[in-house]
Parts: C-alpha cells; sequence; structure tokens
C-alpha cells in the first residue's frame, strides 16, 4: 500500500563498514592523484597489463605504479584533512563502535599502503592471465611441432584452443574488438571495483568467474557472487548462457596438490576452525570441548573455488541429467577472523524465570559453504580433479588406467565476509528441529518488512547440531546495511521483529488453516524447507517471545546485567553517595552501565570514579568539589585526559542527572 501511495523507502548502508571507509579512502587518494598506469594514451585502452611489468612469471606491480603512490607531505596532509571531513558528521559514533580498528593511525596506514593494496586485488587477475597464457602455450606446441595434419580433427581441436587462449587474454587485456570496453569484466576501474579496491555499489564483490566460448576463436567471462559460483560453477556443472550448453570442465588452479587444506568443525555450534585456530580445543565461538570427538568434525582435501573453463556441448546423458536434477550437497558453517572474536556483541531474550534465546551479532563474520559431493552419487564423497590440469571428471580413474596426472577427491569451498547475527534457542523456548527451521523463516521474514528491505538482501540458514540447530542470520547485500546490528543496539528491534512475525504468520485468522503459503513463510528463497515450515510448530514460542525482555551485554567479562551491577556496587567508594545515586539511576532505566569503577589513568595521577570503553572516563561530583582547589584540580586533572586524546563526563550533584544522561544516547544507551 505504502509503495503504491508512492512512498519510497531509502536504500540502507552502514556508514561505518570497515570495507566500505577503506574503499572510499583508495578512491579519495585517485582522485586526486590520479591512477598511475592508467593515464590517456594516445586513445589506447585502459588496461590491467599496464599496472604491471609483464615478466611472464610473477608479474610484480610495475616500479613506476609504486613510484606513483609515493604521496608528497603535502598531498599526504590534504587527503588525510579531506577524508576527515568527509566522516566528520558520523565520525565520533566510529570511534565509539569501532574502536579496535578505526584511529588516526588506520587512516595513515591505509593512505602509505596505496600500492600495496593495488598489488593485491591484482592476484586473480594474474591468475588468470597466467592460465590463459599457459593454456596458449598448450595449445601452440602441437600445431608448431609439424606432426599434426592441417585440417585434421586434432589439429582443428588445438587450433579452436589456441584461438579461446588468445580470446581470454585479450579479455583480460581490455582489448575488445567492437563493443564497450567500459562494460568489459576487466575494465580496470570495475575490476578494482569488484575486487574491494575502490567502491562498488552496483557491481559483485570478489565474483567467481568462468570463461565460456561462444564461437570457434571468441569467449566470455561470466561472474556470479561466490557462494552462488560454487554451485552453478560446480564440477561438471551444466549451464545455459545464449541458447548454448556448456559443462564445467576445468578449476583454474596453478598446482592444486599444494592448494589443499583441512579444516576442523565444531559441530555444536557450526563454527569453521582452519589456519591456526585448528589446533585449538576449545571452540572459540562456543566453548565447547573440542577433544571430545561427539563435538567436532574433520574436513579433509579442501580446495578453495576459483575461476574455471566450460566446453561447450550438444546433448547431455541421463547420468548428467540425474546428477544437474539432484544438485550438490552444500554445507555452510561460519567463523571469526583471527583476533576478532572480542568484537561478538551479545544480547539475551529472557523471561523473569529463564532465557529464551542467546543472540550474538558478529561484524564482518566469514560465511564459509562447502560443497562436498553431487547428491546423486552418494557414495562418492568429494569430486576427482587432476592435480596438475585441474580437469574435472566423473568418477576416480580404474587402478589400471593410464594417466599422465595423479586425480584425488577435493572439496570446494569458498567463503565471504558478512554481518551476521547468531540466535541459539534455549531448552526452555520448546522449540524441536523443524521449528527452528519454520522460526529462522518467520524472522527473515520479519526483518524484511521492519526494515523494508529485498529478501535477497537478507539470508539465512541452520548451523550446527541438526537435532538442535541454530539460526545464523546475515546481510547479504554488498556492503553492510546495518540491520543486524541493531539487535544489540535498541532492545526495541527484537520486540518489533517478533510482534511483526506473529502478524506475518496470520494466527488471527481462524480460517486459515494451512501449515505456511507463499502470503506469510514460503518463498523462492526457501523452496528445499517447504515441506518443513509449519506456522503452527512456532505459535507459542512467539507468544514467549513477544513477552521477553532483551538484556544486551556490553561487557564480556560478565554473566549478566545483574552481575555487573553488583560488582560496581561493590567497588564504589564507599563514601561517596553521588556515585551510588548514578549507577542505581542507570539501574532503575536500564541504561548501559560502566565497564569499571575506580579506575586508574596511566600516566596521569587522577583516578575517575567510572570508566567506559574503549576512552570515556565519569566523574560523579558530590559537594567537595565545591571547593575552589579542588575545583581547579579536577580541571587540571581533565584536561590532561583530555589532551591523550580521551574523552570526560562530568556530573555534577546539583544538576538533574536524568536530563544531563538524556544527552549522551550514544553512551548511555538502553540495554534492557
Amino acid at each position: 500500500a505504502e509503495l503504491v501511495a508512492g512512498a519510497v523507502q531509502a536504500p540502507r548502508i552502514d556508514l561505518l563498514n570497515r570495507e566500505l571507509l577503506l574503499t572510499h579512502l583508495n578512491a579519495l587518494a585517485i582522485s586526486e592523484i590520479g591512477m598511475p598506469g592508467l593515464e590517456a594514451r594516445n586513445g589506447d585502452r585502459p588496461s590491467l597489463m599496464r599496472l604491471v611489468e609483464d615478466d611472464n612469471t610473477a608479474m610484480p606491480l610495475a616500479l613506476s605504479v609504486r613510484d606513483g603512490f609515493e604521496l608528497q607531505p603535502s598531498t599526504y596532509t590534504g587527503l588525510k584533512a579531506t577524508f576527515r571531513r568527509v566522516i566528520r558528521d558520523f565520525e565520533p559514533v566510529l570511534q565509539n563502535r569501532a574502536s579496535s580498528w578505526y584511529s588516526d593511525d588506520w587512516i595513515d596506514q591505509n593512505l602509505g599502503k596505496l600500492a600495496d593494496h593495488l598489488d593485491a586485488s591484482l592476484n586473480r587477475w594474474r591468475g588468470l592471465y597466467r592460465s590463459a597464457r599457459s593454456l596458449l602455450t598448450r595449445a601452440t606446441q602441437p600445431i608448431e611441432s609439424g606432426r599434426l595434419k592441417v585440417g585434421s580433427d586434432e589439429y582443428r581441436k588445438f587450433k579452436r584452443l589456441q584461438d579461446q587462449a588468445n580470446r581470454q587474454l585479450n579479455l583480460l587485456r581490455n582489448d575488445q574488438v567492437g563493443g564497450s570496453t567500459e562494460l568489459s569484466e576487466f575494465y580496470p576501474y570495475r575490476y578494482l571495483a569488484s575486487e574491494g579496491y575502490l567502491p562498488g555499489y552496483n557491481f559483485t564483490r570478489l565474483p567467481i568467474r568462468i570463461f565460456v566460448p561462444t564461437g570457434a576463436s571468441s569467449g566470455e567471462f561470466i561472474s556470479r557472487p561466490r557462494s552462488i559460483a560454487l554451485r552453478e560453477f560446480g564440477p561438471l556443472n551444466i549451464i545455459y548462457h545464449n541458447g548454448r550448453k556448456y559443462r564445467v570442465c576445468q578449476l583454474v588452479v596453478q598446482d592444486a596438490e599444494s592448494s589443499l587444506t583441512d579444516a576442523k568443525i565444531s559441530t555444536k555450534a557450526g563454527y569453521f576452525l582452519t589456519g591456526e585456530q585448528k589446533d585449538l580445543e576449545i571452540c572459540p565461538f562456543s566453548g565447547f570441548s573440542l577433544g571430545d570427538n561427539a563435538n567436532k568434525e574433520h574436513l579433509h582435501d579442501l580446495l578453495e573455488m576459483a575461476e574455471s573453463r566450460t566446453e561447450e556441448i550438444d546433448r547431455i546423458s541421463c547420468e548428467e541429467e540425474e546428477r544437474i536434477s539432484k544438485g550438490f550437497n552444500i554445507r555452510t558453517f561460519f567463523s571469526v577472523d583471527s583476533g576478532h572474536i572480542d568484537r561478538v556483541r551479545k544480547a539475551i531474550a529472557r523471561t523473569s524465570e529463564s532465557g529464551l534465546l542467546n543472540l550474538r551479532y558478529i561484524p564482518a563474520a566469514r560465511l564459509v559453504h562447502v560443497n562436498t559431493q553431487w547428491r546423486a552419487q552418494k557414495q562418492l564423497e568429494g569430486f576427482p580433479i587432476g592435480l596438475t590440469s585441474g580437469d574435472w571428471r566423473s568418477s576416480m580413474p580404474l587402478p589400471d588406467e593410464q594417466l599422465r596426472e595423479n586425480f584425488r577427491l577435493v572439496k570446494l569451498w569458498t567463503s565471504n565476509l558478512a554481518d551476521a547475527l547468531y540466535i541459539e534457542p534455549i531448552q526452555p523456548l520448546g522449540l524441536a528441529p523443524a521449528g527452528v527451521i519454520t522460526l529462522q523463516h518467520a524472522l527473515k521474514r520479519a526483518i524484511e518488512q521492519v526494515f523494508q528491505v529485498e529478501p535477497s538482501e537478507i539470508g539465512v540458514v541452520t548451523v550446527g547440531d541438526p537435532e538442535a540447530p541454530n539460526i545464523l542470520l546475515y546481510e547479504a547485500a554488498e556492503g553492510s546495511l546495518g540491520i543486524l546490528s541493531q539487535f544489540v543496539e535498541d532492545v526495541q528491534t527484537f520486540r518489533k521483529v517478533v510482534d511483526a512475525a506473529k502478524l506475518i504468520c496470520r494466527y488471527d485468522k481462524p480460517d486459515y488453516s494451512a501449515p505456511a503459503s507463499y502470503d506469510d513463510l514460503l518463498s523462492y528463497y526457501n523452496q528445499r524447507d517447504h515441506k518443513v515450515i509449519d506456522r503452527m510448530l512456532i505459535r507459542d514460542a512467539l507468544d514467549k517471545l513477544a513477552l521477553c525482555t532483551i538484556e544486551i551485554q556490553t561487557n564480556a567479562g560478565f554473566s549478566d546485567y545483574e552481575a555487573q551491577y553488583q560488582f560496581l556496587l561493590r567497588n564504589l567508594d564507599p563514601n561517596s553517595s553521588t556515585e551510588r545515586f548514578f549507577i542505581n539511576y542507570l539501574h532503575e532505566h536500564g541504561l548501559r552501565l560502566p565497564d569499571a569503577a575506580q579506575k586508574r589513568v596511566d600516566d596521569i595521577y587522577c583516578q575517575p570514579d567510572f570508566y567506559y570503553e574503549p576512552r570515556l572516563w565519569i566523574f560523579c561530583d558530590g559537594s567537595p568539589h565545591d571547593e575552589p582547589a579542588v575545583r581547579d584540580r579536577d580541571e587540571s586533572q581533565r584536561q590532561s585526559i583530555i589532551a591523550r586524546g580521551d574523552e570526560v563526563w562530568a556530573w555534577h550533584y546539583r544538576e538533574d542527572l536524568a536530563s544531563k544522561i538524556a544527552l549522551r544516547p550514544d553512551i548511555f544507551r538502553k540495554v534492557r
């Protein structure tokens, strides 16, 4: 109705997103100094080749390009001042919310790494270029050897491969004949936007690309988001493009065997541990012991999804038809990049008797998707790949087959970063697995309605133990929407979403008895769960959740709000009624409590009354502070704290505390 009336919801975007700010800092620098290497040259097409040294192997960033990013002091100072001016309206919030990464040093470091970041963003292009050049070499050698008869089937085969390799190289150099080069996947600025070096709101970030031949000497690259490519570009899958059929025949990988990795799964939580985390004996997210085999699972021979190639086909076999119709078995896990687990923020939905849901907001969660097998071939776990060529097979070779390379069964995986909300139903909520699945789709639909976002912008999946699953909601749109963070910032958000979920389920219509329909919980995005979704399974749970209170945990060092309150009471100055009044006021109104009491300031002879992370010191001034000498000392100490870059908030006992607190909702926000 609102849309028909002409009401248009403004696009949502989280201006505090770290990657967004970095891309704009890069763009600001390039707008000032230009992109070294891509200057106009007698009408030549812009090409990524101009940014590298064409040495046939490493293809490092050209020295002239690297030198072009050496900023003069005046330019450096001007860029920094301009960037600070751009973010001026929300910089205080940024400093308060994201203190673990944003600072003056962050700007300095990234302005100093413009060339390094550009170099890293070219890595996937380099891999494609080297692979295309390798294909050209392999196709050209038999032709030039003289052993093939011109016009023979074998000769035509290698000639076709040679033409396709040249076509790939032309595309990668943005050297197209006809058409607009700005529309090319490898037009430099478009490519750099898709790789996250420059802002790219309309481009898929870090896509997976596949080459499809469109003729004897022509072809094009198709790109898809990583999680979609894992399925659509999966081994031997059939792609329909421009009226033609193609089979995915090869993964572009230089050395498959050395790229294989292993991982450990915390099965209760669905947490993915690899690299340094793989050896941990305690799940860093859930705290479950990984020494217990019941709490862990090992995944071996994991190969990261990369760019691929296809071959055109005329027809498909019955076996291929069955394999395509059943698709792939894809499992989803999540992880938090090393060192960032402390960024996870918690809340609990509880009644007076017990908790019902644990909520954890994970900024920049790493969503890991693993393609384990073809559903039609359950006896074969993994996909047979040639470790040298990257060619796919439908089955492992027989022991007596004469082959030029070794084959291995591998599982494909890919990952992407997204803000996520992990929801753990607690036993008193009384939901069976089917109820949890229904609840996740009800919450997703409610979030879309409350925040007016498209279904494609919010994703949801169950993770963890299938018998006691948890819910992982994530922002699937490019960049961050700033929606899921509201669950741990505003206690009203959860209530609004639950109320919307109840309305969506239409419990107030007694003549509606179907488990679900496309008018409520069913959608294109949850087709695999249609047989499970039943709105009646969650009616009691939604009623309970509608009556519960939300308690946001602001300090991980305390089990809950009450424990933090009692800790502060024990550490007050026993002679200060002002401090007690301040703490009691916050507690009675459900406002965020200080993180510490009577904490000393480093290098300053001063002990404020309270402290809030990351850099806020609280002073509660009672009647002793009316003395002139004490006031002078207070002023000196507080100016010293401000001079070191921290913030001071002071309340005098004669001031109205409620009015003073109301002026700083960024500090004293409601948490329950």
